[in-house]
């Protein structure tokens, strides 16, 4: 009794595998995306940030700058230098340069752009005589000069390079005035041709500078914006809109936050990267993921049932197919080619069924037509041989008549027939391949009398046991004596040069007549057209001889032909050096 086998359901396994697939893309999918979203979006928001604080940035880098250029005149001026080294010096005019450097530096004060945010400036010798001009209020009981010097941030600025070492301070000249912090810059002047020191300015800007292009500046709610100047970092409170001095570090390595820092001048900005704003950005992704996995998991109910419906029922029709197919029945059934790819599947077991009949009924055929050719090819090996012997008598024949001609030319030919019938191998050494050219010139010399001659150089005793294609120069002499020595009607020379180059890697075969020559478009027509004779040896013709080269030895190696009407014709043939002995060793 046939044992039943209980088969699983392939359609229900597939089903399940591409919704347990799906469900896994898609999780992948999401987890992927969430990820990457995250960090696009982070990166959109550190993006967002560095531009609008690069942007402010930027803008109070040239207040300043242009601010400082006031204190860039006082180090640089005329009059200023003037008017210091007469000082330093107690010299009589130093009243009237006084006066002078006082003018210039009212004259530039009251002309910087940026004057509204200056308090004052004070141009000092090195024992305290000063010029100062401000705005606003100029006491004249208060040693300014001395006043400055003996702030602990005197000798920081006197010495900081141009640099902001400290923050915002209280105005020294004023310290009894309310909201009176400036920030100062002290620059050292030094005389005009010399490396000496000969007094120093001072520069009290205004906080304001900073204030008023903070309040425009477009902050979230949970972004801080810190301002670092010298080693004091300041905090900005949107809500009383000031810089108010912060506690917290000044490393923000390990925090969300964009850097805008100027190496020279000792000041930064930093503002940490809004959270409200990722969170947003967050709950709208995962939102839509969720919106996208309900959509992908209604879509997953419908295919299944569509798969149910679409396929169920054709695999149905093609096992039952297949099983007539088994059962000998090779007959067609249209109603299982369907216009789908299990269509495709109905029409190949259809067609199937169709090529086992045909198989069927060609195999006695096929039978038949072997053993025909197994008999002619027999034949065919028995004619060389029965030509061979023919030829054999013919010799015996002239011999003993003393037809000595004769008998060379049918020794010839029976060399000849005798080669043509050795088919084991394509090559043979050149040696063999001049003795068989030997026998063919001896037919052609006795047919064209004295009037053909041909010699032949070999370099080296070693190039005869190279290889070389069978018939190759029997071919070329033979278009040589035809095409070329014939219609000269004068007395023919055949030239054979054999010998190396590229280094002994290749050989190289020259064949020169001295015949009619050929012009470039009948050199270019004998290499790419096969002639059309008759005859035995010529059927294979120049451009086949190229092909062999070409099949035998690669594109590397071939044949090229050089001639001059009514002068010669030189035919290079190039083939690698292959020994015998090499090719017996394979």
């Amino acid at each position: 009794m046939k044992r039943q086998i209980k088969f699983r359901s392939i359609r229900k396994r597939v089903l399940g595998i591409s919704v347990l697939f799906a469900a896994v893309v898609t999780v992948l999918t999401a987890t992927y995306g969430y990820f990457s979203y995250q960090k696009i979006l982070d990166s959109s928001l550190r993006q967002t940030t560095e531009y609008s604080l690069k942007l402010l940035f930027e803008t109070l880098q040239h207040d300043l700058d242009a601010a400082l250029s006031l204190a860039d005149f006082c180090a640089v001026d005329h009059s200023v230098g003037a008017y210091l080294n007469a000082a330093n010096r107690e010299e009589e005019s130093s009243t009237f340069l006084a006066n002078q450097a006082w003018e210039q530096l009212k004259k530039e004060f009251t002309g910087n752009s940026h004057s509204v945010y200056f308090n004052r400036v004070i141009v000092s010798d090195n024992h305290n005589h000063y010029i100062q001009f401000s705005p606003y209020n100029v006491y004249q009981n208060i040693s300014c000069a001395e006043r400055i010097k003996s702030q602990i941030w005197f000798e920081k600025l006197y010495d900081g390079n141009m640099g902001f070492r400290t923050g915002f301070v209280p105005d020294p000249i004023t310290p009894f005035e309310p909201d009176n912090l400036v920030l100062p810059v002290v620059r050292p002047i030094y005389a005009a041709y010399r490396r000496e020191i000969t007094g120093w300015c001072y520069l009290a800007i205004s906080p304001n500078l900073f204030l008023n292009r903070l309040k425009n500046y477009s902050l979230s709610p949970d972004s801080r914006l810190y301002m670092i100047l010298g080693d004091t970092t300041y905090s900005w409170n949107q809500d009383t809109r000031r810089l108010e001095e912060s506690g917290e570090t000044t490393d923000f390595s390990d925090r969300a936050a964009v850097v805008c820092s100027s190496g020279t001048r000792g000041w930064s900005l930093i503002q940490t990267i809004s959270r409200e704003a990722r969170s947003k950005q967050t709950w709208v992704y995962m939102s839509t993921f969720i919106v996208v996995v309900g959509i992908v998991g209604l879509l997953g109910a419908v295919m299944s049932l569509y798969l149910h419906y679409s396929i169920n029922v054709p695999l149905k029709s093609l096992q039952k197919k297949l099983k007539s197919v088994a059962a000998g029945d090779f007959s067609r059934t249209p109603e299982i080619e369907w216009n789908n790819e299990l269509g495709e599947i109905g029409s190949g077991i259809n067609a199937m069924g169709d090529d086992i009949s045909r198989l069927i009924q060609s195999r006695l055929t096929d039978q038949e037509k072997k053993y025909e050719l197994e008999y002619e090819i027999l034949q065919n090996q028995v004619n060389p041989h029965f030509l061979y012997n023919t030829l054999n008598s013919i010799i015996w024949m002239a011999t003993a008549q003393g037809a000595k001609g004769i008998l060379d030319m049918a020794e010839s030919l029976s060399w000849l027939l005798k080669s043509i019938s050795k088919k084991s191998s394509p090559q043979h050494t050149i040696r063999e391949e001049l003795e068989l050219l030997d026998h063919y010139f001896l037919i052609q010399k006795y047919r064209y009398g004295g009037g053909l001659a041909m010699t032949c150089r070999v370099e080296d005793e070693a190039v005869y046991s190279c290889m070389i294609l069978r018939f190759l120069f029997q071919i070329i002499v033979e278009n040589a004596i035809f095409h070329g020595i014939e219609p000269s009607g004068s007395r023919g020379i055949i030239d054979i040069r054999i010998g190396y180059c590229h280094d002994r890697r290749d050989i190289s075969i020259t064949v020169i007549d001295n015949g009619v020559g050929m012009t470039q478009e009948e050199i270019e027509k004998v290499l790419e057209s096969t002639p059309d004779s008759s005859d035995l040896f010529r059927k294979i013709g120049i451009h086949n001889i190229r092909k062999r080269i070409y099949y035998a030895y690669g594109p590397d190696y071939g044949i090229s032909i050089q001639s001059v009407p009514g002068e010669f014709t030189t035919v290079l043939v190039t083939i690698p050096c292959i020994r015998k002995e090499e090719t017996d060793h394979v």
